[in-house]
């Protein structure tokens, strides 16, 4: 992964989670990856955060760039059952 910075138009809490999840995503393989999202994402409730889903379409798709065919269908399916959960 590039080294991503989040920043623009995204309230300062938002903008610091997601950096540090950016951070400790950063070549990283999609099984390790998928823990963190998790976690990320229990933070940001915990904290009172959400995410819009343009918001996360964006994230999703900065962690798709990096990925192989076969990441990227894990991710996916994973987002799949996010949503469904």
């Amino acid at each position: 992964m590039d080294n991503l910075h989040f920043s623009e138009g995204l309230d300062p809490k938002k903008a610091a989670l997601l950096n540090n999840f950016a951070n400790l995503a950063q070549g990283k393989s999609i099984e390790e990856v998928l823990p963190l999202l998790l976690a990320v994402s229990n933070k940001a409730k915990k904290e009172g955060i959400s995410f819009t889903p343009n918001e996360t379409n964006a994230i999703i798709e900065i962690l798709r760039r990096d990925m192989s065919p076969e990441q990227q269908g894990k991710l996916d399916l994973f987002m799949h059952m996010m949503n469904n959960a």
